[in-house]
């Protein structure tokens, strides 16, 4: 589960997204691009599946490894884990209010999941 993805980020004018890097080794990597000019900026480096955008867009929610959910700043910080599931997670998608989260999960048979109100408060509020 994991794999290119991108998210409009509510401001209007840039783009998230989750790019394969064509260096030997290299895996995906999370940048954000302007729609404007098209000038892209590296998020993190390493290791980005799919992808949504919380926090009213201040913030982005990845997954890692197929099983992780790590959140990062949309400018740039260093990610934090948020979330593991053995099971797997898949297509991540924020609800408008912040507070649920739906995603993909499960190794033979995939099944959806909705989470509310497990995200740190900062992120909600």
């Amino acid at each position: 589960m994991g794999g290119p993805d991108g998210t409009l980020l509510p401001d209007g004018k840039h783009v998230a997204l989750s790019i394969r890097d064509d260096s030997p080794g290299s895996g995906y990597l999370l940048q954000t691009m302007s729609v404007e000019t098209g000038e892209t900026k590296t998020i993190v480096p390493d290791s980005v599946g799919c992808l949504t955008s919380v926090n009213k867009g201040l913030d982005l929610l990845f997954v890692r490894r197929g099983k992780e959910l790590w959140r990062v700043s949309a400018e740039g910080s260093q990610p934090q884990k948020v979330w593991e599931s053995e099971q797997g997670i898949g297509s991540p998608r924020m609800h408008p209010d912040g507070k649920h989260l739906a995603f993909v999960s499960g190794i033979s048979m995939s099944e959806m999941w909705l989470m509310e109100n497990f995200l740190p408060r900062d992120i909600v509020e």
